[in-house]
């Protein structure tokens, strides 16, 4: 399966893309080991998150949905 996330945090605040990005897989490490395949992260700190809401997802153009 494939998802997107987007998270706001103040844990995120003062943090790297990557250290932000390992904080989420961390919390997600059984289902990124059984379920899913592809998996994007917006990982937002509260102070720089405007409200903006997710771009819609493209089509999945591989795997079972072909």
């Amino acid at each position: 399966m494939h998802f997107r996330v987007q998270v706001v945090s103040d844990a995120f605040e003062g943090k790297r893309v990557i250290e932000r990005h390992r904080l989420v897989n961390t919390c997600l490490a059984e289902e990124l080991a059984t379920s899913v395949h592809a998996l994007r992260i917006d990982a937002i700190p509260t102070s720089k998150w405007d409200g903006q809401k997710q771009e819609e997802s493209p089509t999945c153009r591989g795997g079972f949905g072909k």
